[in-house]
């Protein structure tokens, strides 16, 4: 993989990494958005205006969008994508209001591609859970077993529009940094940056970026989840004062929620658990991403970079 200096990520304003990085998912970008979402780890500011300059000299254009000259954006499919992005939250908003009801629950957002509203039809719906300290299992537990019940789990035959819930933190552990693979995590730094809250219980979001603010340092004008405008959050529930008081009742039931669960781990999951940072299975973090493609995309992207 190409380092930094070879690419010269800090200093050359011009170089268009945004762009580099979103052709991997066939999306295109405005020049405002190519703004938003440089990847830089230093150098000077640049504005919206230098950007556009830059793009309409170095990269295809296409209905107020730019694209790599050779890359596979297209502007057809984003459309499409963004159209059908919508229905994806409005059932994103449904599990929220449901989620919300349960004490344990501060933080739900959405996050890969449906958060850049560039989800495929057949794809399922990520979602991104902080819970109470000490209620991590326990949350998944419920929430997990109500989708089950409800037929809105993915399984390996269906997954469109299914509720994918794999990846729950602590609200005591937001520090995702030791999550990180090795060398450049780029794609955890645009998850972070583009996750959209759903369900905010008193700014649970803003902490999780405040507490990840090395690796946000990456995209300067990314803004986090200070772009919230774009998506209501669900309010919090009718009696949400009693609900929290209850909480640490909860806490007693979280071993029998942690044993119940374990019992049902596949075997992937069991052989994989904790070796690396694809799957993490602690008191305060889960996550279970199986196929952890950060690795691909890091090399995918600095490559697109070096080639430029």
């Amino acid at each position: 993989m190409p380092d930094e200096s070879s690419l010269n990520l800090g200093n050359d304003r011009l170089l268009p990494s945004a762009l580099a990085f979103f052709d991997m998912f066939r999306m295109p970008l405005t020049a405002m958005e190519a703004w938003r979402w440089r990847y830089c780890r230093s150098g000077s500011p640049v504005s919206v205006v230098n950007v556009r300059e830059c793009l309409g000299d170095r990269c295809g254009t296409e209905s107020g969008t730019y694209r790599l000259t050779d890359g596979k954006a297209d502007i057809r499919l984003r459309q499409r994508r963004y159209r059908l992005a919508e229905s994806k939250f409005r059932r994103a908003g449904r599990f929220a209001s449901f989620a919300r009801l349960l004490p344990t629950v501060r933080l739900v957002a959405v996050g890969n591609s449906l958060s850049w509203s560039n989800s495929d039809q057949d794809g399922d719906i990520d979602v991104f859970v902080v819970a109470a300290p000490g209620t991590v299992w326990l949350t998944r537990f419920v929430l997990g077993g109500a989708l089950i019940v409800l037929g809105l789990r993915p399984t390996p035959k269906d997954r469109q529009d299914r509720i994918c819930l794999s990846f729950l933190v602590s609200q005591s552990h937001l520090d995702l940094s030791g999550l990180q693979i090795r060398g450049d995590d780029v794609y955890l730094a645009y998850w972070l940056a583009g996750l959209v809250p759903i369900y905010d219980c008193g700014g649970v979001a803003e902490s999780l970026w405040m507490a990840n603010w090395r690796i946000l340092s990456v995209l300067p004008n990314a803004g986090g989840p200070r772009c919230l405008a774009r998506r209501r959050r669900v309010g919090r529930p009718f009696g949400y004062r009693f609900g929290q008081a209850l909480v640490p009742a909860f806490r007693f039931l979280e071993p029998v929620a942690c044993r119940l669960q374990e019992w049902r781990f596949p075997k992937s999951i069991r052989e994989m658990a904790n070796r690396d940072s694809r799957v993490v299975i602690r008191s305060d973090v889960l996550k279970f991403h199986v196929n952890d493609r950060r690795q691909e995309f890091s090399r995918n992207f600095f490559g697109r970079l070096f080639s430029l």
